[in-house]
């Protein structure tokens, strides 16, 4: 359900597609760059940071992860 964009209580389907479609194709742009980015429009929608955090970890690292500022 998550991997078809379906809305789960726990993650944004919607904003994993969106990362998984970025993650090999950055262009020469940082892959934190482009997931803050991302992340900052779903959190002017109201999305949950929590929830946005919980999505993110389903596919990066927590390497990467930890040089997102935003979800921090």
């Amino acid at each position: 359900m998550i991997e078809k964009g379906i809305s789960h209580p726990h993650f944004y389907g919607d904003f994993l597609k969106k990362i998984k479609k970025v993650k090999y194709k950055t262009n020469g742009v940082s892959l934190q760059h482009i997931v803050s980015l991302i992340a900052q429009d779903f959190l002017n929608r109201k999305y949950n940071k929590h929830i946005l955090k919980n999505t993110c970890s389903l596919v990066l690292s927590s390497e990467t992860m930890a040089n997102i500022p935003i979800l921090l």
